[in-house]
């Protein structure tokens, strides 16, 4: 199943289709996504000084980023940019504004799937302890 995220209300980012859920983002301003294909994306509300619109860049596309429908009309019944995926993407985390740059870094030299893997150790603990 494809992917949408868009901002709802003034707090609200909404994720629909293979992820399934919503983060506050109460006067986002910079706050950053990590997808679990390697997309990060950059959110702000208000888009502009005096639009009520949310806006979306894309400062890493990974593998199942599809596209950005604009939106420059607060009127509009999702008034948002609105960033499509193709199926697969599972996971998402948020990304401090004042990290950004780190994260870019990272993903610039390691792959989504090391940066996300279980550590050895955590496998280990896995192994010896019953989770569930």
């Amino acid at each position: 199943m494809t992917t949408k995220i868009y901002g709802q209300s003034d707090d609200l980012i909404e994720f629909r289709g293979d992820i399934d859920d919503e983060i506050g983002a109460y006067k986002a301003k910079g706050k950053g996504i990590l997808l679990s294909d390697g997309t990060v994306l950059e959110c702000t509300y208000p888009k502009a000084p005096g639009l009520g619109v949310w806006g979306f860049k894309v400062l890493r596309a990974g593998s199942l980023f599809d596209r950005i429908e604009e939106c420059n009309d607060q009127n509009a019944e999702i008034y948002s940019d609105i960033v499509y995926f193709k199926d697969g993407l599972d996971e998402h985390w948020e990304i401090l504004p004042d990290r950004m740059r780190e994260v870019l870094d990272l993903l610039a030299n390691h792959s989504i799937e090391e940066l996300t893997a279980i550590s050895p150790h955590e496998k280990l603990m896995q192994c010896m302890y019953d989770y569930e």
